[in-house]
Order: C-alpha cells, then structure tokens, then sequence
C-alpha cells in the first residue's frame, strides 16, 4: 500500500481533522491529488501516526459513532447541545425527563465547553417561560 494511501486511511480511521485543523488542508491535498513528494507524504504519515497513538493512548477514539437508538431511546433530545465529531449527522443533547442532576463538560480550550453551557441556560430558561405562560 502506497504511503499515500496509508496517510489517508489514518486521516480518515481516526478523524484527524474533526480534532486538528491541521489535517484538514492535508486531507484537502490528498483527495485533490495535490500531494505528490513521498518524502512529504512519509513526513506526515509519520506525524498521522504519532497523533494516532495519542488518540488511542487517551481512548478518544470511537470505534463506530453510536446509533440514534442508543443516544435517546428513540426520541430527539429536549435540548440540543450539538453533534458527535464522530458522526456529525448524531444530534447531542439532554433528555430533561431523565432530569440529570450534574453535567460534567469537559475539553481543550476552543471545544464549545462555554457555547455548550450558554446553550444549556438558554433552552432550559425558554422551556421555563414556555410552562409558565
């Protein structure tokens, strides 16, 4: 298998460029064939690598994005938060009939932690003034 090939395969196995912009013009060049240098290609499959093993060292990775079943028990979620960056078409929220009790958001700086509590404030004082009125 060409190192090219391999490249991609790590990009895509482990959705590299959903968790570092870097991988997304790389990506870009290889589905668009502007990368032709092997020694380049093998610097960077290198580099895929590495980021692979943190990925697989801090258990970030997902085998498969869950199915919508398994998130909500066939229902959408009361309160839209976001989306899986494993699956972008899986909406994530909260079910406020299971009324959870603590909410842990954890992330590295620039994930949406503080978008995602905004969010969670704003759709839970809507649905107080909904039952209200």
């Amino acid at each position: 298998m060409s190192v090219l090939r391999q490249l991609a395969n790590l990009i895509n196995n482990y959705n590299l460029e959903a968790r570092d912009p870097y991988w997304v013009n790389i990506r870009m060049m290889l589905e668009f064939g502007r990368l032709r240098d092997d020694r380049f290609a093998e610097m960077l499959f290198f580099q895929a690598r590495e980021a692979a093993e943190r990925i697989k060292d801090k258990g970030l990775f997902l085998a498969r994005p869950p199915k919508q079943e398994e998130l909500y028990r066939g229902k959408e979620p009361d309160i839209e938060i976001g989306s899986l960056i494993e699956g972008e078409q899986f909406r994530l929220g909260l079910d406020l009939e299971e009324r959870p009790r603590n909410i842990l958001i954890t992330g590295s700086a620039g994930f949406g932690k503080s978008t995602a509590i905004r969010k969670i404030c704003e759709k839970v004082n809507e649905r107080n003034n909904d039952e209200f009125k």
